[in-house]
């Protein structure tokens, strides 16, 4: 047979509903359980009951009690801990759309940047062949210059000089005797041969 504490631990369950329906009164429990639990009246006398259900009560609701407590407590600890996390998660959404924000205005900028490149390597492109054109007709004028510049040091077998006083003439030695024809400031090859040959002319030449 078990001992009383054993079988009221046993039968807790039903033992404290009873005590609780009976208002805590060890008799009228005691009464409600020989119908519902006969075996009670065999494990123990009422007044080992009495005794007993109390006491038995009063440790069981203060466990509960506990038990309670150290639920809540874990309740609350989960529950801080669930705000934790759905913050944290909140933190890193909001970073994550900053992210992602800062990478759209990163390739926006980038698109940008491209294109002024693109623009820029295209008028570097147009100025260079500007510049080449440029350089071109410099060289081409440059070999017009030194074409036109180019003064024929002779004409018709006469030699060709500028004075210093920037006036040109012709000189040929003739028996013995230098003879000139003044050509003017400006040297032209076509009048030059005409004066030349009205020279040779007066001096018998031709």
């Amino acid at each position: 047979m078990s001992s009383p504490l054993s079988f009221l631990i046993e039968h807790e369950n039903t033992i404290l509903t009873a005590y609780t329906e009976n208002n805590r009164k060890p008799k009228n429990t005691w009464i409600s359980l020989e119908k519902d639990l006969p075996e009670l009246s065999r494990c123990m006398t009422f007044n080992t009951f009495k005794q007993y259900v109390s006491v038995f009560a009063f440790v069981k609701t203060g466990l509960d009690r506990v038990r309670q407590n150290e639920v809540s407590r874990e309740l609350s600890n989960l529950k801080n801990e669930k705000n934790d996390l759905d913050q944290k998660l909140r933190n890193a959404a909001r970073r994550l759309d900053k992210v992602t924000q800062n990478r759209d205005e990163i390739l926006v900028k980038l698109e940008a940047a491209m294109k002024e490149k693109t623009q820029l390597e295209t008028v570097l492109s147009e100025r260079g062949h500007e510049l080449d054109k440029v350089r071109h007709t410099e060289q081409a004028g440059s070999r017009v210059t030194q074409k036109l510049n180019k003064k024929p040091k002779r004409i018709s077998g006469w030699s060709v000089q500028q004075s210093k006083d920037g006036y040109y003439r012709c000189y040929r030695k003739i028996c013995n005797r230098v003879h000139s024809v003044y050509l003017g400031k400006e040297l032209n090859v076509k009048e030059a041969e005409n004066r030349i040959n009205a020279k040779e002319k007066s001096l018998g030449l031709i």
